[in-house]
């Protein structure tokens, strides 16, 4: 565009930088209609493509969530009292309920050793520390001037199955403690005679520690709180139940977590309530299926409707207003998301109930009020509730695949079928929208610089007519003095005749 230069034409009479420019925005507006237009359908296109793509990504995260179709239907176990007694289970778990009385939990064991201090010295003249954790000795030396928490360091290092550790009560002297933990749950000795059979003893086996020296202060800290003591602070125990009733068959595990007690089901125990039965039902539950179906459906809609407006032609416009009215590419896609989501899985056993979204409830929508509603989908939920009560198995083959009835061949099911689709349409490499993408980004590169560059020709042609214009006003001005110079002379000469004539 012309800037501050300008030809004033003085010379001419003429307004040659309005000429100029208005050569310019001629040729501008040339442009806009062609490249301009262009720029901006690509743009629009661009727009479209990349809302659909946007859509096309919680479509796949949906379907991959049917990797697993298992939850479909599950068994759930409900408590009377969820403080002391929570359960799960699988599908082999039997439609029940029982009664359980938790007696006890299992427990680690747990020892305190007292000491003056956690930097003190636990033996001026050194020793041997002995420690026997579930029937296994050792004996850990221990030099002149080991601390408390030198100690601890030692018999972690000895990877015994125990963890000990240092701490101060903050209390009246000996303050210091030592404490050593059973790393696993439950009672190591099958009788279960509570204060007897520990898993750990520490010195001789009635808890002496003389062999390390006594005079230094480290003794046995009891749980009744007497020192010197031969009981854990807290005794590894193992849990203890009844079940449905019986209170003369305790039953004991070395967990809280027991899962052979009751088929199928696992009973997870958090506290206990002695006496006192806790009501477990174990259940069947579909309420997974239907919310999970409902989700897939939804992302389908929601691209299967943008899709559809995308591609939408008017008939009654002779130059369609929408930028992707018809695009093979959508129609393309479109075409294989409702393949995809419709057709029967092949090859599939012949004796399976489940071949198709059909057959578990999915329909056509009757509801076509959001505009591009023909070929949105909906689910029956009584229908897949009756396939999953009567033919589970077949539902999972559905969406996970198996292996053909009297052969060793696999079938592949619903959900790898439609992620391979998936993949063919959003592929970084490969994908046709994304392919599509990338088309419009280069195209928009290539319009972009074809304007770039028509518009650097028409500066030059620009800069071209102002110094032809001002070459040529440049001209005219000479051409007019020497008219001027000349009309003077002409004059002059016709005044200088008339004196002549005078003076006759």
């Amino acid at each position: 565009m012309a800037g501050t230069f300008s030809i004033p034409g003085l010379g001419s009479g003429i307004d040659w930088t309005n000429y100029i420019n208005s050569i310019r925005k001629a040729q501008e507006g040339a442009l806009a209609r062609t490249i301009g237009r262009a720029q901006a359908k690509n743009a629009a296109q661009t727009t479209v493509f990349a809302n659909v793509k946007g859509l096309m990504s919680p479509l796949k995260s949906a379907i991959a969530g049917f990797g697993y179709v298992g939850d479909f239907k599950s068994k759930t176990v409900s408590s009377s009292d969820s403080t002391i007694i929570t359960g799960s289970a699988n599908l082999t778990a039997t439609n029940q309920s029982a009664t359980v009385s938790v007696e006890a939990n299992a427990t680690n064991e747990v020892w305190h050793l007292e000491h003056t201090g956690i930097n003190d010295s636990v033996s001026s003249v050194g020793g041997t520390f002995s420690i026997n954790v579930r029937g296994v000795a050792t004996d850990i030396t221990v030099e002149s001037g080991t601390t408390l928490a030198q100690l601890s360091q030692k018999i972690n290092d000895q990877n015994l199955g125990v963890t000990a550790s240092v701490f101060s009560t903050g209390g009246t002297a000996p303050s210091a403690r030592l404490s050593i933990q059973d790393n696993n749950l439950g009672k190591y000795n099958a009788n279960q005679t509570a204060g007897t059979n520990f898993n750990i003893t520490v010195g001789s086996p009635s808890g002496d520690l003389t062999a390390l020296n006594p005079s230094a202060g480290l003794a046995v800290r009891d749980g009744d709180g007497v020192a010197p003591g031969f009981q854990p602070i807290t005794e590894g125990r193992d849990s203890m139940i009844y079940v449905n009733g019986n209170t003369t068959d305790p039953i004991y595990r070395d967990t809280n977590t027991i899962s052979d007690v009751l088929p199928g089901v696992v009973l997870n125990l958090h506290g206990k309530a002695p006496g006192v039965a806790k009501s477990i039902s174990v259940s069947t539950s579909i309420n997974q299926a239907a919310p999970k179906i409902q989700n897939l459906l939804k992302k389908y809609n929601d691209v299967i409707v943008s899709i559809k407006r995308a591609i939408a032609y008017d008939l009654s416009l002779e130059e369609q207003t929408n930028p992707t009215a018809g695009d093979g590419t959508l129609r393309s896609l479109l075409s294989q998301l409702q393949n995809a989501f419709t057709s029967i899985v092949e090859p599939i056993p012949g004796g399976n109930a489940v071949k198709s979204l059909a057959e578990l409830g999915v329909i056509r929508s009757k509801n076509t009020e959001s505009g591009g509603g023909d070929g949105q989908l909906e689910l029956d939920e009584a229908r897949l509730n009756s396939v999953i009560s009567e033919n589970f198995d077949h539902l999972v083959e559905f969406f996970q695949g198996g292996t053909l009835a009297g052969s060793t061949e696999k079938f592949t099911g619903f959900t790898k079928k439609l992620s391979d689709v998936m993949d063919s349409i959003l592929s970084t490499t490969t994908g046709s929208l994304t392919g599509k993408i990338n088309s419009l980004s280069e195209q928009s590169k290539r319009l972009n610089d074809d304007l770039r560059a028509k518009l650097e020709k028409l500066s030059v042609n620009e800069g071209r007519l102002k110094d032809k214009f001002a070459r040529l006003e440049v001209q005219l001005n000479k051409l007019n003095s020497q008219g001027s110079a000349l009309t003077a002379a002409v004059q002059s000469i016709s005044l200088n005749n008339q004196a002549i004539a005078n003076r006759k």
